[in-house]
């Protein structure tokens, strides 16, 4: 196996889809984000191809464009992304109604950082995403990228404490990640972390760990947190961890993303 990791280029944007128990109405949904941040950030915009209503926010140098349709994501696509970590009856996300399209292309950012401009598109159209699902018809929020589906709550939750000291605000990185496990009592549990190509860096696996669930998750994430938080380029042979618990990353491929990530060793 090659030991050599080729990071992907920054996406440069953002992809939400907030999930609805009923349609929304554009004119409440227009009202609630022009609270949430000022009427002279948000506005109407033109309709979609299809005719969907549109609402434009222009917020710290990056454009957000949230499309509202009448109808559920297509293909139980969301469903399939509910992690059990947070959903013990997916009900409210097999059974929404409509949902919105959360996108965001920064406008006003150096071109010579493509991370810094994916950064900005995130924390600017999280904040986004994050007050829709705070309405009353609100069930979920659906990251492709990420291959998660989390419930409002969580969503509150991780803005919350990532807000939590104005002084020193940090990035909601676990709307954008996630980790799931996979295997058997024969083979071991092994875990991977979706998402991260997004931010320029190879997911990460943990393969057939002796280590509980909620550890090897948190393992996981921690490194995927401090990659997306600093910028730092992990590359097979590096070492990681302190004087209690040391990690060696290596080249692997993962069965469930098909293609190459670092693997993670103990």
């Amino acid at each position: 196996m090659t030991e050599t990791i080729v990071h992907p280029v920054p996406a440069g944007s953002y992809a939400s889809f907030p999930l609805f128990a009923a349609p929304v109405d554009a004119d409440a949904a227009l009202d609630r984000l022009r609270n949430a941040f000022t009427e002279e950030t948000v506005g109407r915009g033109l309709p979609t191809k299809t005719g969907e209503p549109t609402i434009v926010i222009t917020l710290h140098g990056v454009r957000i464009l949230v499309a509202l349709a009448g109808t559920p994501v297509p293909e139980q696509e969301a469903s399939r992304n509910c992690h059990p970590a947070y959903w013990d009856d997916t009900t409210p996300v097999d059974t929404h109604v409509a949902h919105a399209v959360v996108s965001a292309e920064v406008v006003d950012r150096p071109e010579d950082s493509p991370i810094e401009r994916t950064l900005a598109a995130h924390v600017t159209g999280s904040l986004v995403a994050a007050s829709l699902v705070e309405a009353p018809e609100a069930v979920a929020l659906y990251s492709a990228s990420a291959a998660t589906t989390l419930p409002t709550e969580v969503v509150s939750d991780i803005i919350r404490t990532a807000y939590s000291d104005p002084e020193d605000p940090q990035l909601p990185v676990d709307l954008w990640l996630s980790v799931w496990s996979w295997g058997n009592d024969v083979t071991g549990t092994t875990l991977a972390t979706f998402g991260m190509p997004t931010f320029g860096h190879a997911d990460l696996m943990l393969e057939a760990t002796p280590l509980p669930l909620a550890e090897s998750t948190n393992l996981l994430l921690d490194i995927a947190r401090y990659v997306v938080t600093t910028g730092a380029q992990l590359h097979p042979g590096d070492e990681l961890g302190h004087a209690e618990r040391r990690v060696q990353l290596v080249a692997a491929v993962s069965p469930s993303h098909g293609e190459p990530v670092l693997g993670v060793v103990l």
